[in-house]
């Protein structure tokens, strides 16, 4: 994920005389305050950061709270693309389109039905996903899409796909609308006309400049050379089934051993670097699921044992997946 939007997290605790470095180590703030569009932070970290910020205010729902506080500069370039647009319908488009500029932090699709429409939030992996992501995500869209349209007099109606709290009060007093828990989705509900409604600051010319920056920001990350993108969709289905040899995902690829072996040859590229990036990522996922066990994580990784896993996590990171976690 972009550290852009995780500084909200930071951003929030300073405004409120919180030092940030009293809660997080060096690398990791340094990481956060990175001025690089294209830099990237493991997901897993950024639920940490919200663990240990949780932890150390005693705020259970200060996720929400960082969610309604966020700024265009958290988002980024996606940010200023929104605010540019005409409509809050082209705003929902482009989060739609470049919302991996942010990172991995959702995957967000509008429904239309009939009278109403429904912004639905998933986070882009199995596991049911910590409750800070949706918090954060939800109250960012609702503090947002009402800075953008010039009402903050909106009422939408916010769904969470999680049990209900034992206590509302925060939800209503940071979305400022009743919650529904236990919902057959997670996003936000609101009369359809909205999408008709203007944006602010919309201009046409500083659109379509923000609009060619995103998409170059968005080709630059996800742009890999063939055959790495299909590569890395074959080895990430069969980790769980155990096919982590080259020679188990060559078939798949409709190439042999030999001809994909040549073909990372040309780029440089040593097959098990492949291996263990995928691994990486799809571990800092799990991690950020509380009810996968380690060795539940190992599993899906592909690993027999999960002193393989611990091993292999201490040689990518430095740190025992536990400590991580």
């Amino acid at each position: 994920m972009s550290p852009l939007y995780a500084r909200s997290l930071v951003d929030y605790l300073r405004e409120r005389g919180i030092d940030p470095t009293g809660l997080f180590d060096e690398p990791q703030l340094a990481l956060v305050e990175s001025t690089d569009a294209s830099a990237r932070m493991p997901l897993s970290a950024w639920v940490r950061m919200f663990d240990q910020a949780i932890a150390a205010t005693g705020d259970a729902d200060l996720a929400l709270r960082v969610g309604a506080a966020i700024k265009p500069r958290h988002y980024g370039l996606l940010g200023y693309v929104a605010m540019s647009c005409a409509t809050l319908s082209e705003a929902i488009d482009r989060l739609e389109r470049y919302e991996k500029i942010v990172g991995e932090v959702s995957e967000t699709r509008l429904l239309r039905r009939g009278d109403w429409a429904e912004l639905h939030w998933r986070a882009p992996f199995d596991a049911h996903p910590p409750l800070v992501l949706a918090q954060s995500s939800l109250a960012g869209w609702v503090s947002y899409s009402r800075w953008l349209l010039g009402r903050d007099d909106l009422v939408c109606q916010a769904m969470f796909a999680y049990p209900t709290p034992r206590s509302l009060r925060a939800y209503r007093e940071v979305l400022r609308c009743e919650p529904h828990f236990d919902a057959a989705f997670t996003g936000l509900r609101f009369p359809a006309g909205w999408l008709d409604f203007p944006i602010v600051q919309a201009d046409a010319e500083l659109n379509a400049l923000m609009d060619a920056q995103a998409r170059a920001l968005l080709s630059e990350i996800a742009h890999e050379p063939e055959p790495l993108p299909a590569l890395r969709h074959v080895i990430s289905r069969g980790l769980a089934a155990g096919r982590t040899t080259l020679r188990d995902n060559a078939r798949p690829l409709g190439l042999s051993p030999r001809t994909l072996q040549r073909r990372l040859d040309e780029l440089g590229i040593r097959y098990q670097s492949v291996l263990d990036d995928v691994r990486r990522r799809h571990a800092e996922r799990y991690l950020a699921d509380p009810n996968k066990s380690l060795a539940e994580i190992a599993y899906l990784l592909g690993y027999s044992e999960q002193s393989a896993f611990t091993r292999a996590y201490r040689r990518w990171t430095g740190m025992a997946p536990s400590r991580a976690r």
